[in-house]
């Protein structure tokens, strides 16, 4: 194979690459500025600057297909930034990844129109994966500390009540968010819930 006929190859692949990037892209914008119901893959395509039939190529099942992938990769995001949480020990690691995941669920309107339309989402696999949003990082949170309290790390004078504060500060945001609070809000509420959270907790 000649130099022209596998640079053009690489050209293509890399091509495919961005187009795919692009669509996701303009699937998690279009979803969230109008919703699930009116978010088409015609749509997309034209958010997207391509083809219909490029949306097909890549994603197989069309408009589940696209919002899955989109769904996917702002989920990895999302755990890569809880994932570089910072902390001097166990306690204070523990309240920054809450904080992360909390800032950042706050400003994506995507993952929010995601979670506030889940029950209107005809998808099932779309719609349990909003459902699913908007526990799972309350529950890992949850095991997390309870890791940390069966090696010792964290002593807690009340594993109920924490789990409780968890569960707020994990997915409050969608509750606050529904009942139109501010960014302002959002932090104070979030603020006072770790405080609490700490308040219950030590480190060995």
């Amino acid at each position: 194979m000649g130099n022209d006929a596998r640079q053009s190859i690489s050209d293509s692949k890399v091509d495919t690459a961005t187009k795919r990037i692009d669509v996701i892209r303009a699937a998690q914008e279009l979803l969230a500025e109008v919703g699930y119901a009116k978010t088409g893959v015609r749509e997309i395509a034209r958010r997207a600057h391509v083809a219909v039939g490029t949306i097909y190529a890549n994603f197989g099942t069309g408009k589940v297909g696209v919002l899955q992938a989109a769904l996917d990769e702002r989920v990895a995001r999302l755990v890569a930034h809880v994932d570089a949480a910072t902390g001097d020990d166990p306690v204070d690691l523990f309240l920054d990844r809450a904080r992360r995941l909390n800032r950042e669920l706050v400003g994506d309107p995507f993952l929010r129109r995601i979670v506030a339309e889940r029950d209107r989402v005809t998808e099932p696999i779309l719609r349990d994966q909003g459902h699913a949003i908007a526990q799972m990082f309350a529950t890992a949170a949850i095991a997390d500390l309870n890791r940390l309290v069966e090696d010792g790390a964290v002593h807690c004078s009340d594993p109920e009540a924490v789990a409780t504060l968890v569960r707020a500060a994990t997915t409050g945001w969608a509750l606050w968010d529904r009942a139109g609070q501010t960014q302002t809000d959002h932090d104070r509420m979030l603020e006072t819930l770790l405080s609490a959270i700490r308040a219950l907790l030590r480190t060995s």
